[in-house]
């Protein structure tokens, strides 16, 4: 399960249940948060040695709702 909440708007939170457990985590030192196969990745840029977790990716595979629109998308602290 997933859970992408909107603190302006409770109503617009997304709840998504995974269809395969065993894709619902994935871990790794070069990627942050990761959900699904590619459902929702944070993960440093390939050759990047900040070591940030600057890039995002999202596109729907193993849970049931896609949890965002755009593929891609930046995060601010």
């Amino acid at each position: 399960m997933t859970l992408m909440m909107n603190k302006d708007n409770i109503r617009e939170s997304i709840l998504s249940h995974v269809n395969d457990a065993s894709y619902a985590l994935y871990y790794h030192d070069k990627f942050g948060p990761t959900f699904g196969d590619n459902d929702f990745d944070m993960f440093v840029a390939e050759g990047d040695d900040s070591n940030e977790y600057d890039c995002c990716w999202c596109m729907p595979n193993c849970y049931e709702k896609k949890i965002r629109n755009p593929v891609d998308f930046s995060i601010e602290d």
